[in-house]
């Protein structure tokens, strides 16, 4: 398999960051809804934490394969509160949609 270039790793070396920070954020949601007695959306969040967890270490075991370097970068304390369940999910829906115009721009940068 070929080394990965310096571009690309750093690319994906910035969605890592990306994916973390989407962990740490549904981690610090959960706890919220978790306080909230709202045990529904508590167990959904803690799912999409995991979930982002794996997506990083697949992205950490790609780069290492192809002989790049793994960089992992600071994440910045999430929101502790917020004003009730619907916040929260147009919070989770904003947060998705700038992580998929991320990955969109990933995948055209490693396209080309």
């Amino acid at each position: 398999m070929p080394k990965i270039t310096k571009p690309i790793s750093d690319a994906l070396n910035d969605q890592i960051n990306r994916e973390l920070e989407s962990a740490y954020i549904y981690l610090a949601m959960s706890t919220w809804t978790d306080g909230k007695n709202l045990p529904g959306a508590a167990g959904w969040l803690r799912l999409q934490w995991e979930e982002e967890i794996l997506h990083a270490t697949k992205l950490i075991d790609y780069i290492s394969e192809r002989g790049g370097t793994v960089s992992l970068k600071a994440i910045a304390k999430p929101r502790a509160t917020y004003k009730d369940l619907l916040d929260v999910f147009r919070q989770v829906l904003k947060h998705e949609e700038a992580v998929t115009a991320a990955i969109n721009t990933l995948y055209d940068k490693a396209s080309r």
